[in-house]
């Protein structure tokens, strides 16, 4: 009868802990998704579009450098031809 009872309490405690963590799990997936509505409908909360504009320069002046380098070597053709 002991046995019984032990076994019963953990069968208790493991079901506990299953419920436990599906809420847990649940209350992530819920809380993801109002995180993404809200962000959606207040753009400040969201990640910025303008958040790599600061590195435009840098990205133009590779572009013109990788340019160069191809038409030196000759894979891409000059200008103006």
């Amino acid at each position: 009868m002991a046995s019984m009872v032990g076994d019963v309490g953990n069968d208790a405690l493991r079901l506990g802990y299953r419920i436990l963590l599906t809420a847990l799990g649940a209350g992530v997936v819920f809380g993801r998704g109002l995180f993404q509505l809200a962000s959606r409908l207040v753009p400040s909360l969201g990640p910025s579009a303008s958040g790599g504009r600061h590195h435009t320069g840098r990205v133009r002046e590779r572009v013109t450098a990788a340019q160069q380098a191809a038409r030196a070597s000759g894979l891409l053709a000059r200008r103006g031809r």
